[in-house]
């Protein structure tokens, strides 16, 4: 796991700072840990980075 991935959102959620982030579809552990943490899913990309078909999600965190 990416834990600078997670410190990040950790403290993107403890500041109340808006952030974003892009996790593959597939990753359902990582899509529920973000929403969890108070991410809202806002967009979907049928392609990665590089035009390869590993669909993303784009999350981004709204402070409550």
């Amino acid at each position: 796991m990416n834990f600078s991935m997670i410190e990040s959102s950790s403290r993107c959620c403890d500041d109340r700072v808006a952030g974003d982030v892009d996790v593959n579809e597939q990753n359902t552990q990582a899509t529920c840990f973000y929403i969890d943490k108070g991410f809202r899913i806002i967009g979907r990309f049928s392609v990665d980075s590089e035009g390869k078909p590993y669909p993303l999600l784009h999350l981004q965190y709204y402070a409550e």
